[in-house]
């Protein structure tokens, strides 16, 4: 019944998580009713004591959850929730002119960012920076007209790498993602590279799912950008995943895969697959000590059987590291992965 209420009911009726309130409620009633000493008073009803303490208690939830649902961050432009979870549109900088950006934040976790003055709008921000593994990869990939895929929509940012003739395929599962990173009052990184002369696709759906019924795309540079949060999808860094992958990539192409996370050190795990497919690893790690404030630290591994371009690439950025992770896990599967050893205690 628990989850039933929080998977299904909750994200129709709230867009934060205000029912945490209703989740103490219940805990408390359970405590109460479960461990109050029954004492025998003659002809005192505990019943329906006990009947008005937990009535109090749902009510005071109630009312808790409306109120804090109703008082947002005074910065909160937009927020919104279904099942994939509550997110919001924060505004910041709006007391200095040509500084306001909107924000996407998932719970905890930032997924992008946008200037909004008109100059500024295209500037490519957070884990995107021109020194960032994605950014090199694609602004050094020899061909002129770039078939760029994405994994992980966020605000569009990676769409902005677009350019006139340039053909942009983003994969996202959350249907709000989509609406936020392409509604005309929000994000605009989308719509500004069509306006150019690029073309980008939306597909909605599972990336994996998506790309094992597709016939094969011939990425140049294809980008995993879903791994930022404590709660990843492991299904797409499996064995059989990366299979997929190389099947819709040209055979000069890069596989680019952010692995920036505050819990977990994926890059054994990535280590693996290079060494299972015989790619060429490169680890690029941007934004540390001075850097803009619009560049947010990052590290990309990127993944290529095109030694030239990986050479290049390695000349070419501040921090390239070809020393592989001596961390030793085992190759992950569809039968066998685990976090275990690769979190960050």
């Amino acid at each position: 019944l628990g989850g039933f209420l929080v998977a299904v009911v909750a994200p129709h009726v709230f867009t934060t998580y205000a029912e945490l309130a209703w989740s103490c409620a219940a805990c408390a009633v359970l405590v109460w009713l479960v461990c109050l000493p029954n004492c025998r008073v003659p002809d005192f009803q505990w019943w329906r004591f006990h009947a008005w303490m937990a009535g109090s208690l749902v009510a005071m939830a109630v009312c808790l959850a409306f109120f804090i649902q109703s008082h947002e961050k005074d910065n909160v432009v937009e927020s919104t929730r279904n099942f994939y979870g509550a997110m919001s549109v924060l505004e910041y900088g709006s007391e200095t002119p040509g500084s306001r950006y909107l924000l996407l934040q998932h719970g905890r976790i930032t997924h992008g960012f946008q200037l909004t003055d008109p100059d500024q709008r295209r500037r490519i921000t957070s884990y995107y920076g021109e020194q960032s593994g994605i950014a090199l990869a694609i602004r050094n990939f020899p061909r002129p007209q770039k078939r760029i895929g994405v994994v992980g929509l966020g605000t569009g940012t990676t769409a902005a790498f677009g350019e006139k003739g340039d053909y942009v395929r983003i994969y996202e599962i959350n249907s709000e993602v989509r609406r936020l990173a392409t509604g005309t009052n929000r994000f605009t990184f989308v719509h500004d590279t069509i306006a150019l002369g690029g073309k980008v696709d939306i597909i909605l759906g599972d990336a994996r799912l998506s790309m094992e019924r597709e016939e094969a795309q011939r990425f140049d540079v294809l980008a995993l950008d879903a791994f930022s949060s404590d709660a990843i999808p492991v299904h797409l860094l499996t064995k059989e995943a990366v299979a997929i992958y190389g099947k819709h990539l040209a055979p000069d192409g890069v596989l680019a895969i952010h692995i920036s996370n505050r819990y977990l050190d994926l890059e054994p795990v990535v280590e693996n697959l290079a060494k299972e497919f015989g790619y060429q690893r490169l680890s690029i790690s941007d934004g540390e000590g001075e850097k803009d404030w619009w560049i947010y630290s990052s590290t990309w591994v990127l993944l290529s059987k095109n030694k030239d371009l990986m050479t290049l690439i390695a000349s070419r950025s501040e921090t390239a590291d070809k020393e592989p992770s001596k961390k030793v896990v085992p190759l992950w599967t569809d039968d066998y992965a685990s976090l275990l050893p690769i979190m960050s205690w």
